[in-house]
């Protein structure tokens, strides 16, 4: 398409600002469990007016001259309301590992 004529155009200009509506949530768990290692993450992301967002990770190792055992626990959760939509998201992750010596 060709244009040959702009006098329609209008500048519009927006200062710091966003033009964004609705909600939106996300959720992320990872876990890796391995001998004498445990890592957990967890992220949760709500965009609107009313949001909740809530992570828990939990590691342990153990490891003796008999056995090793490692877990790793991560959740994530997030929630985002308008009034009229809602959206939530839940993550879960477990790793474990057990070894004998």
């Amino acid at each position: 398409m060709i244009i040959s004529d702009l006098e329609f155009l209008d500048l519009a200009e927006l200062e710091n600002s966003f033009i964004r509506g609705g909600v939106s949530t996300s959720a992320n768990t990872q876990t890796l469990a391995q001998q004498g290692l445990g890592v957990a993450n967890a992220d949760a992301n709500a965009v609107g007016p009313q949001t909740f967002t809530s992570t828990q990770t939990n590691t342990s190792a153990v490891t003796t001259h008999n056995y090793s055992i490692s877990k790793a626990l991560a959740n994530a959760d997030a929630f985002a309301s308008d009034g009229n939509n809602s959206s939530s998201y839940l993550s879960n992750s477990v790793s474990f590992a057990a070894t004998a010596s």
